[in-house]
């Protein structure tokens, strides 16, 4: 087992209200998909927290998902590294 990293994001939504934000853009770095912790942890329980904590304006930036650009980027990297190995790397798509 491993110690999840930090900070603790319901902390830091404390810590940053208390500091006197009232507007807060959360950008879920970790995630490429839209899943349970990106949807109800951020959009539901965290949206809450920051409103009982005085945040009146909370938004969320999507992940990338399946957007051509981040696909075409994902394609880049792994046909880089397989080339950097020494793997066969074939033309196309």
């Amino acid at each position: 087992r491993m110690e999840w990293t930090g900070p603790n994001l319901q902390d830091e939504v404390r810590r940053l209200a208390g500091e006197g934000i009232r507007s807060l853009v959360v950008v879920p770095i970790s995630f490429v998909s839209e899943n349970l912790e990106t949807v109800y942890e951020l959009d539901i329980e965290l949206a809450t927290l920051a409103g009982q904590c005085g945040i009146t304006d909370f938004r969320r930036v999507t992940t990338p998902g399946c957007h051509p650009a981040f696909i075409a980027e994902l394609v880049r990297l792994v046909r880089t590294t397989a080339a950097e190995a020494g793997w066969e790397v074939p033309d196309g798509q």
